[in-house]
């Protein structure tokens, strides 16, 4: 994971001081697990995201890579199918090439993101005994959503606000796990 993440920052650094079509974001991100009734998968997630996305302003479609981190706010007391307690936590990478389809607008940015990569949950349970386990797995995943961005209060001429919404499915063994994540920082363009 190591070599992604400098992989992205690689590709983000430059955008920052150099105009080009090539803009990228830093968000601060929340949400949780949506469809699961289950005490372990009700936890808030926050983390957060990163992306580098190429705009040619004569094209409506933008082409980028991001890159995810996610964390349980807090680790919940379960009882598992042991009948014995139990302290979970879960923790997620994503690495999700981008596309973003740009809806005109007058004043602001709006975009619609499709996105289709890699993520990795490490999960680490603790029981009473003393006893602790972890696991980690890869999937594939599909997200959606919006992200609305731009001009209405720069920053600075090159730094923008940016808010997105997103749902995930993680295709994970059995069902699949659905999440909805909203972010807010601010976009480097």
């Amino acid at each position: 994971m190591a070599w992604q993440v400098c992989f992205l920052a690689s590709l983000i650094l430059p955008s920052l001081v150099i105009a080009s079509p090539w803009s990228s974001s830093a968000r601060a991100a929340a949400g949780r697990i949506i469809g699961r009734r289950d005490a372990a998968h009700l936890n808030l997630r926050v983390g957060l995201e990163l992306d580098i996305v190429h705009n040619n302003n004569d094209s409506p479609v933008g082409f980028g890579l991001e890159g995810l981190w996610w964390e349980e706010a807090v680790s919940m007391e379960v009882v598992s199918t042991f009948e014995r307690d139990v302290d979970a936590h879960h923790r997620s990478f994503g690495l999700v090439p981008l596309v973003k389809f740009r809806a005109p607008l007058e004043r602001v940015s709006l975009h619609y993101v499709v996105g289709l990569g890699d993520y990795l949950t490490i999960a680490r349970y603790r029981y009473r005994n003393g006893f602790s386990e972890s696991y980690s797995r890869h999937s594939l995943g599909l997200s959606l959503g919006v992200e609305v961005s731009g001009p209405a209060r720069p920053i600075r001429p090159q730094l923008t606000p940016a808010i997105q919404a997103r749902w995930h499915q993680i295709f994970t063994a059995g069902r699949p796990t659905h999440l909805v994540m909203g972010s807010v920082g601010v976009r480097f363009n």
